[in-house]
């Protein structure tokens, strides 16, 4: 008599719910007839580099491109960590926290204090943290052991492009007017990254566009960064040189 009171109970309990329009459980979105370890995957690209949950089309269609083979693990990586979402997040993001995304994703576990202590000094050198790390870690055999464990194929290396993180420890400068280096690579005296011919471009402290000859328009002891850096703080092109 206790059971059927009970059941009673769960019935007018549930039907009060519906009527005004509660929800009687948050369900968790799944991918269509996939391999769990394969979700299980994609839904850490979500929590651990987006920051948040999958939607279903995403979650459905990467799933779907890991089980059938048309993309393999590292690729699928590539495409949320070079997404302009990832790119704006990982702009608000501490080191700390930059680096242990790499770790949660690629190796399923938080960053140790000498992993941890190992990248940071790694991307300290350069702005292109997130290709620094995207590589080291891709390319990793830990990584290619978690892919093989959960059904996927880890892939061969992925040339990166050259990405540029504007926070954290790591983070360019603000343009000075000292002067700079102009040849080889690495970092010049100034602070400014000083990159390999082809990808650099000049900026003085005081103007807004940024220049392919360093002697364009009278500029004085102007500062050697990338162009993708002068781009994404808001430097736009030199009609001259352009």
């Amino acid at each position: 008599m206790k059971g059927v009171k009970r059941v009673i109970s769960s019935i007018v309990i549930v039907s009060i719910l519906v009527f005004f329009g509660l929800p009687l459980k948050t369900q968790q979105v799944n991918a269509d007839g996939v391999n769990p370890g394969i979700e299980t995957f994609v839904r850490s690209l979500y929590a651990d580099c987006l920051g948040r949950d999958a939607d279903p089309s995403g979650l459905n269609d990467w799933c779907t491109k890991l089980a059938n083979g048309t993309v393999t693990g590292k690729e699928c990586a590539f495409g949320f960590f070079f997404s302009s979402e990832f790119q704006s997040k990982a702009n608000q993001m501490s080191d700390e926290a930059f680096i242990n995304a790499y770790y949660k994703v690629f190796l399923n576990r938080s960053a140790d204090l000498s992993g941890a202590s190992y990248w940071a000094g790694m991307i300290s050198g350069t702005t292109n943290d997130i290709g620094v790390l995207f590589t080291g870690f891709a390319d990793s055999d830990e990584f290619a052991n978690k892919c093989a464990s959960y059904g996927i194929v880890v892939g061969d290396h992925i040339d990166v492009p050259e990405t540029v993180r504007t926070t954290g420890a790591s983070a360019a400068p603000t343009p000075s007017s000292s002067s700079s280096s102009s040849s080889g690579s690495g970092r010049a005296p100034n602070g400014w990254f000083n990159p390999p011919a082809g990808n650099e471009v000049w900026l003085t402290e005081s103007g807004s566009r940024y220049h392919c000859r360093s002697g364009c328009s009278g500029m004085i002891a102007p500062s050697h960064t990338t162009l993708a850096w002068a781009q994404a703080n808001g430097y736009t092109a030199c009609g001259r040189c352009y």
